[in-house]
């Protein structure tokens, strides 16, 4: 559907830009022809067709001035009916006749450039703006040329103005920046802007955003919109991405490896993978309150010099470079969420997982029980500090751990087993 809109538009463009259609101009060619009906204005590329309209009277069309295109005369004919034609490629103006009757047969002609032609902008808030801005209307007219918009390599900027259509966009091939931000636009299509490196269409209606094609984009800001899709696989030198605030329920970042600041608080996603995004130093997911998985395991972590995950109340994990750094430095988490280098999901049967941790809630003591020998078990409290950590050098496949000692509240039980596998339980002690 994108590539058929995309099709659709660009020929739509290229209607809008082609030359005015060239046009046949007849001029009645006889004794009865006026100096003024001979006499005749027309653009470049137009044809004029001289019809004779005596029978059995010899004329021709010709010319002694010095302007006359080469090749311009016709034959001397007497039939009715015959016509002669010329159409004419250059700006000239000259004088031609009858050379039988040169002194009642004679004419002008004068040949002008076509009018230059202009873009269809049927938005009155949008062709506002264009006209009044002096760097793009450089000819002070009332509408913008094609050429004008062509040469423009500037950035256009339009936010607030109430704009619903941003057609004759894709006639601005060269424009660098656009912000069209805090407008009422429901589909933005810049396929043809393929020089943009910076784009602020935040705050509209926008349903459908394509990029596709803006391959030198480095900037992208699209929050608060309408987006429940948004493909930026192309957008390998993307640095900063803000798409919070719209209906997106899967986020690919895998080839945004450019990265270093990403805004995405205020969707639907479920899991949020940022392993290849080396280079983050600004993370904001906050307020998805569906998110269950965030992998920040990058190598980078060290670098980040803000993380918010505040608001995610379905995430009891955040897989990271280093547990403790994480715990230490980065304190926008929902009580009950933990960093972890090997997060696993934390289930509590067999059928999902090696373990499983009973009673829940407890009040002293709890079970743990694993198909294969435990190795090692840890608690942390809601802050993600770790208060036990016991190592086993037993083939125990259960154990109990005694937890009286701890106040009442939330904690997280890291268990691993002699085959590396490890999951992470929440439990509550009464």
């Amino acid at each position: 559907m994108k590539t058929t809109l995309f099709i659709t538009k660009a020929m739509l463009f290229l209607f809008l830009i082609s030359a005015q259609a060239q046009q046949t101009h007849n001029i009645n060619w006889g004794m009865s022809t006026t100096n003024q009906q001979a006499s005749i204005t027309i653009d470049v590329g137009d044809t004029i067709k001289w019809i004779w309209v005596d029978n059995g009277m010899p004329h021709d069309v010709s010319s002694i001035d010095p302007n006359a295109p080469e090749g311009f005369g016709s034959p001397l004919m007497s039939t009715l009916g015959y016509e002669y034609s010329f159409t004419f490629d250059s700006e000239v103006t000259f004088n031609y006749r009858c050379s039988v009757h040169p002194g009642t047969m004679f004419g002008t002609i004068t040949v002008v450039g076509a009018a230059e032609e202009v873009i269809t902008i049927p938005d009155a808030a949008f062709k506002s703006y264009l006209v009044g801005n002096t760097s793009i209307n450089t000819n002070g007219d009332s509408e913008i040329q094609v050429s004008e918009a062509q040469s423009f390599t500037g950035a256009i900027n339009c936010p607030n103005l109430g704009i619903l259509d941003l057609t004759g966009i894709e006639a601005f091939t060269q424009i660098t920046g656009l912000n069209c931000s805090n407008n009422m636009l429901t589909i933005l299509d810049i396929s043809n802007n393929t020089a943009l490196t910076n784009l602020d269409c935040s705050n509209n209606n926008l349903a459908s955003l394509i990029v596709t094609n803006n391959t030198q984009l480095s900037e992208l800001y699209c929050g608060g919109n309408a987006l429940s899709d948004l493909d930026i696989t192309n957008q390998t030198s993307l640095i900063i991405l803000d798409c919070g605030g719209n209906n997106l329920s899967s986020l690919n970042l895998s080839n945004n490896t450019a990265l270093t600041e990403i805004y995405c608080s205020d969707l639907h996603l479920t899991d949020l993978d940022l392993s290849t995004n080396t280079n983050l130093t600004t993370i904001d997911c906050s307020q998805n309150h569906i998110l269950s998985s965030l992998n920040v395991q990058n190598g980078n972590n060290m670098n980040v010099v803000f993380f918010s995950a505040l608001g995610n109340t379905e995430l009891s994990c955040i897989k990271v470079d280093d547990a403790d750094y994480s715990t230490t430095n980065w304190t926008n988490i929902e009580e009950g969420t933990i960093f972890s280098e090997t997060c696993s999901v934390a289930v509590d049967d067999f059928t999902k997982s090696q373990f499983s941790i009973y009673p829940n809630p407890v009040e002293n003591i709890f079970t743990i029980e694993s198909l294969t020998p435990i190795q090692r078990y840890s608690i942390f409290d809601l802050q993600g500090k770790q208060l036990v950590e016991n190592t086993t050098n037993t083939l125990e496949l259960l154990l109990h751990v005694d937890i009286t000692i701890f106040d009442s509240g939330i904690y997280f039980i890291k268990v691993s087993n002699s085959n590396q596998q490890t999951s992470i339980f929440k439990i509550i002690k009464k």
